[in-house]
């Protein structure tokens, strides 16, 4: 049987995106010889970001989904993201990005 371990992703600036996914989930982050990973656990897949192509054409094509325990929770998870840097998608369509501009959401629970 496989099972999911990590997600890789490229990043012009892969220190500070991990550094901003390790702080949204309040997880450790690792150098490694290529790029930064937040080790996974049992209830959470691990995350890889490495530097990507000059020459890519759009942003990382998946995007990670969180959620929260409740609308106040949601509230300061928001919060958090905007003191972290993060941006909101102007084209309307309820997106949320990380300082390299890779989108997320974030779902109430």
């Amino acid at each position: 049987t496989a099972r999911l371990v990590a997600m890789s992703f490229e990043a012009r600036t892969p220190k500070s995106v991990a550094g901003f996914w390790g702080s949204m989930l309040d997880r450790d982050v690792t150098e490694t010889d290529d790029g930064f990973v937040l080790p996974g656990s049992p209830t959470q897949v691990g995350l890889a970001f490495h530097r990507g192509s000059q020459n890519r054409l759009a942003q990382n094509r998946a995007h990670l989904h969180l959620t929260s325990t409740d609308a106040a929770d949601q509230d300061r998870v928001v919060a958090k993201a905007l003191d972290l840097g993060l941006w909101v998608d102007q084209r309307g369509h309820g997106e949320l990005a990380d300082p390299d501009g890779n989108e997320f959401r974030l779902r109430p629970a």
